[in-house]
């Protein structure tokens, strides 16, 4: 995949909010590009995820550092002013954010992706006319995106539906335009989309296709909140204690003891690595609903990604079963030197991700310099040198998902091999 694609299928999930994936796609675009000067699209884009994911803190320090350096072409240094504006209106700097609200020169006037994201910019600024003209030449200039042209549709609905000066032409055309590409829209957009086309037609005086638009937005699947994980079995047998007699709970005892039989029977062959022995991701996400609520009543809750120094290139060099030799070796450490109530995951590939609960950031840079002692110390006769660790680590803000904090680790570890520095980077200071 090039750059450009890769830049391109990483928006697409970008528009669809389907954020996760927009990241994995640029973070594999931004390790194939060579030059520089080259990374500032991933670096822009990476940042407006940040941001959409509730980091605009993060996200600014990203745009700050791309401007500062001024290795990217003008267009995208264009693009990351105005990304810098967002970011301040996120942290509610409004005044602050009107400095960058800058329009596009004559040169990228008529740019589509610039306009969107500038009109994002003049609708935060509560700049509603700017944003519609900004919106409808985005329009036109994206026309051989369908999935652009949604995106635009349903922002100039939302504006057309609080000005009550716009023309039945410009609104029908909007409506043209748009409604044949609500399928491409993410769930909750494609709802709201579908509302709007209705209550637009509705305007126009069209009763027949506003009940077809209404009653595709009722169609639309609503999420519902994730249903609460049963109690623990311990609070289960508390509550027996109350209401029942000593045999019943001699015989729960017993029952209690063959269900963590088999739970430990479930770990070992569902939640266990093959290669290394470890926790896989499963495991992980089975514990986070538990560190989760922990953080959020007053804990600390920190995640590192350590990763395996150029593993591709030992499976490449000296094949995969050495690296995997490797991998498993670099794991029985990491389990040894890993505190009791720490959770260690093989992540695969050379990687592995640690959950480090209320542990301050000193007691986790000296577990790592302990492991990465450890494995420089292995006996690996087949390797040209010892091999090395680096780690990028966050801790958990209040409120964010677990996909949320992974990501600001997996970057840190990114900056980290990137920079082959064989330490641990934090999030935000690279």
């Amino acid at each position: 995949m090039t750059v450009q694609q890769s830049l391109q299928q990483g928006l697409q999930f970008f528009r669809q909010d389907q954020l996760n994936s927009a990241v994995r796609v640029w973070l594999r675009g931004l390790n194939g590009v060579s030059a520089p000067a080259d990374e500032a699209p991933f670096w822009c884009w990476l940042g407006a995820a940040l941001r959409r994911a509730g980091q605009p803190a993060q996200a600014l320090l990203m745009h700050q550092q791309l401007l500062q350096e001024q290795l990217a072409t003008p267009y995208w240094l264009a693009h990351a002013r105005i990304q810098l504006g967002l970011d301040l209106l996120a942290q509610r700097e409004p005044k602050l954010a009107q400095h960058y609200a800058q329009p596009p020169t004559a040169e990228w006037a008529q740019d589509g992706e610039l306009l969107m994201q500038y009109a994002e910019l003049q609708l935060g600024l509560a700049d509603d006319r700017g944003a519609e003209q900004s919106l409808e030449t985005a329009m036109q200039a994206l026309d051989t995106d369908p999935l652009a042209v949604a995106v635009a549709g349903l922002h100039l609905l939302q504006l057309y539906g609080r000005d009550g000066q716009v023309s039945a032409a410009r609104l029908q055309q909007v409506i043209a335009r748009a409604s044949g590409h609500v399928a491409l829209l993410g769930q909750q957009a494609q709802r709201e989309m579908w509302l709007l086309l209705g209550q637009a037609c509705e305007r126009l005086g069209q009763r027949q296709e506003a009940v077809q638009h209404f009653e595709r937005a009722l169609a639309c699947p609503v999420s519902k909140p994730t249903p609460a994980k049963p109690r623990r079995l311990s609070l289960v047998e508390y509550k027996l204690r109350q209401m029942t007699s000593e045999i019943e709970i001699e015989l729960l005892r017993e029952k209690n003891a063959v269900q963590h039989q088999q739970v430990q029977q479930l770990e070992a062959s569902g939640f266990r690595d093959e290669i290394t022995g470890l926790y896989n991701p499963r495991y992980l996400a089975m514990r986070w609903h538990d560190l989760h609520a922990a953080v959020e009543e007053g804990g600390m809750l920190c995640h590192v990604s350590l990763g395996i120094d150029l593993f591709a290139s030992i499976s490449e060099v000296l094949g995969k079963d050495n690296a995997l030799v490797c991998y498993h070796q670099v794991a029985r450490v990491a389990q040894e030197a890993c505190p009791a109530d720490w959770i260690l995951v093989a992540s695969g590939a050379g990687a592995f991700d640690l959950l480090a609960a209320n542990a301050s950031r000193t007691a986790i840079e000296q577990f790592y310099a302990r492991l990465q002692s450890a494995v420089q110390a292995l006996d690996m006769l087949y390797l040209p040198e010892p091999l090395h660790l680096s780690a990028g680590a966050a801790f958990h803000q209040r409120g964010e998902a677990r996909d949320i904090l992974q990501l600001r680790a997996n970057l840190a570890l990114f900056l980290a091999q990137r920079e082959q520095r064989n330490q641990i980077c934090w999030d935000g200071e690279v």
